[in-house]
């Protein structure tokens, strides 16, 4: 428990090459590209450029076909050299997104029961629940809400059932932010009620909405009462029906910090670290039977606006003839098999030595980056040419939320704005799809599953990761439409895409 050892980062990548995603050996149809159109003569370029982008993007693609794609079509030198497909999923997800689990996936939220009962303890202790000495700081488990909750008692594990023999204190932590919500103190004096194998406080009433992701921490531990300072191999969580999640990992600290920021994993069938506990009541009980299903009307008017989604989609394919349509429901959880869907049909053409990766929200300088690519020679085998995340901490929580990566930091990855790889990279990558464990995006999944053949980094900051702006860069990102058409603007009336001023 004092730490990961660094052995674990390179068993997690050799585990990611071989692990298979049962999903991709099934039921796998043929990826179909949209119109070729009046771009289908860029048939013999040696870079390919790849942006991602999701299907309801059309003002996103259409910025970027005005400004700086437009240019790279049109230039007499890079129009021959640089193919280009927006790069889109064929489906949308059937569900609304209130229906979701998050709005990242596609997945249901499987709320099985109405919840109406009364004071739901989310963690219960079994008889033979083994006990293991963790840690004298801070500990903590995360949960996460998928139905309004209202919590109104915080406690602590008592194995002895002798109350509390020294103050402590429990406190429900907003994960994202790190800050806490609300606490409550135990002591000899006020050691709260006995429930079920734990001391409970009433706090006031806190409602955590859809979405919500906490964390309850115990603190001020004190060797002189280990029944308190104990972790528990297998208990029972009360999840509501599938109102709340308790997740698969515990936090600890050995300092005196008050939040916990270390992450252990725990094997399937333990309870999270059951120090802490809450007890909660779901929010308007009555309304949770409709969304356990999504309703008639409610089907038709999702169905109606994928429908003209679809056919606006189809006629932008037909138009401009650049969208390239994957057999992928587009959502960012699904963006990993996109990309290695992509990849499996780029190395089907002929003539391309390179792919560049971007995505609609960015701004591209293609004149820096073909200067700096014919003025240099890179290594040509294995050249993976970005700007490089290194020694990034693996989040168990949020948009960027990792469940399967086993290692507390990712190998080196680039970040998603663009980066540029050789075809032997791509070619062992479309090689090996079907075996490779798609992680939670795209740019750590590149990462991981490129750690096994030890890529050439050419480590570059000019490959901006967010929306920075610098005359020498070679992307910027994170842009709305408008922020692409004005700095394209910039660009052409005085050479500086940064403004003019």
């Amino acid at each position: 428990m004092a730490g990961w050892p660094s052995v674990l980062v390179a068993i997690g990548v050799a585990l990611a090459v071989i692990v298979v995603n049962e999903e991709s050996m099934y039921n796998r149809r043929r990826s179909r590209s949209g119109n070729p159109g009046k771009h289908n003569h860029q048939t013999k370029c040696d870079i390919f450029l790849a942006i991602l982008s999701a299907r309801d993007h059309f003002e996103q693609r259409k910025a970027v076909r005005d400004t700086w794609l437009g240019y790279i079509r049109t230039h007499p030198k890079w129009k021959k050299r640089i193919c280009s497909k927006f790069v889109v999923g064929n489906r949308s997800c059937h569900l609304p997104l209130d229906y979701r689990r998050d709005p990242y996936s596609c997945s249901p939220l499987n709320i099985t029961k109405s919840g109406r009962q009364k004071d739901i303890v989310a963690m219960t202790v079994m008889n033979d629940t083994g006990i293991h000495r963790l840690s004298s700081g801070p500990i903590g488990f995360d949960f996460k809400v998928h139905y309004p909750i209202i919590l109104h008692k915080l406690g602590v594990f008592d194995s002895a059932a002798d109350g509390i023999k020294h103050p402590l204190t429990v406190a429900l932590f907003d994960t994202w932010r790190q800050e806490k919500v609300v606490g409550a103190r135990f002591s000899p004096e006020q050691p709260g009620v006995f429930i079920e194998g734990y001391r409970f406080r009433a706090v006031e009433p806190y409602l955590l909405p859809k979405g919500f992701e906490g964390t309850i921490v115990v603190n001020s531990f004190n060797k002189d009462d280990p029944s308190t300072t104990l972790y528990l191999d297998k208990g029972a969580t009360n999840n509501g029906g599938g109102v709340i999640d308790i997740q698969q990992y515990s936090r600890y600290s050995e300092d005196n910090s008050d939040f916990p920021e270390k992450v252990e994993k725990l094997d399937r069938g333990m309870a999270a670290l059951v120090s802490g506990n809450f007890i909660y009541n779901i929010h308007e009980p009555n309304k949770l039977t409709g969304w356990m299903n999504v309703s008639d009307e409610q089907s038709s008017k999702w169905r109606v606006k994928m429908a003209n989604e679809t056919k606006a989609l189809e006629l932008e394919a037909a138009t401009y003839g650049d969208l390239l349509l994957l057999d992928v429901v587009d959502t960012y959880r699904n963006i990993p098999s996109k990309m290695l869907q992509f990849y499996e049909w780029l190395v089907q053409l002929n003539h391309i030595e390179y792919a560049i990766k971007t995505d609609d929200d960015v701004f591209m300088n293609i004149d820096h980056i073909m200067q700096h690519f014919t003025m240099n020679k890179f290594p040509e085998p294995k050249l993976w040419w970005g700007q490089f995340r290194t020694g990034w901490a693996v989040e168990h929580h949020g948009k960027w939320a990792e469940h399967d990566y086993q290692s507390p930091v990712y190998p080196s990855f680039a970040c998603g704005s663009g980066s540029l790889m050789s075809i032997d990279l791509v070619r062992w990558i479309a090689s090996n799809s079907r075996h490779l464990h798609r992680f939670q995006g795209e740019d750590v999944s590149l990462g991981i599953w490129l750690a096994a053949v030890q890529p050439s980094y050419h480590d570059d900051p000019r490959w901006h990761c967010d929306n920075a702006c610098s005359a020498s860069m070679y992307v910027s990102a994170e842009l709305s439409a408008e922020d692409l058409r004005t700095r394209w603007q910039n660009r052409k009336q005085c050479g500086d895409p940064c403004g003019c001023g």
